[in-house]
């Protein structure tokens, strides 16, 4: 039977041990890359779109009227915020006025980051739920009878 030294058995275990959890840690690093990763996938699609192209490739030809409006608004919030309400224009079919009101409403509510956009956009609608429900209750008269 051949022995086997102990410190070469010690190493050998160390070795792999260490390797392992080396190999742990860099999946969990590769995790959180990727994680990263299509957080600024998402950042970086708004941010390779410009508002001028994003509006004529989904709402029409854009008239110089229009195009300085669009870029006054790019100058005083961001192009991404420019396009998140262009975008959120287009989900309900409307189209330049309706963004228009709500880059208005950002600028008044002091809103600078597409984060601060979602934040509102989320109170917004939970705003308006609760508002629809409680004008159900009052327009119906059959919650009075009950």
């Amino acid at each position: 039977m051949k022995s086997i030294k102990q410190e070469s058995v010690y190493e050998e275990f160390s070795r792999h041990v260490n390797e392992s959890s080396t190999i742990r840690s860099q999946k969990e690093k590769e995790k959180q890359k990727q994680k990263h990763n299509n957080h600024s996938e998402t950042s970086l699609n708004i941010a390779l779109e410009s508002p001028h192209s994003f509006y004529q490739s989904n709402i029409g030809p854009l008239n110089p009227f229009i195009a300085e409006e669009i870029q006054n608004y790019c100058n005083d919030l961001s192009d991404a915020l420019v396009l998140k309400a262009l975008k959120l224009a287009l989900e309900k079919q409307k189209h330049w006025g309706y963004a228009k009101a709500i880059l208005n409403n950002w600028l008044n509510s002091n809103i600078r980051s597409i984060e601060d956009a979602e934040a509102s956009i989320i109170e917004f609608r939970k705003s308006r739920n609760l508002s629809n429900l409680t004008d159900r209750n009052e327009d119906n008269p059959y919650d009075k009878l009950v």
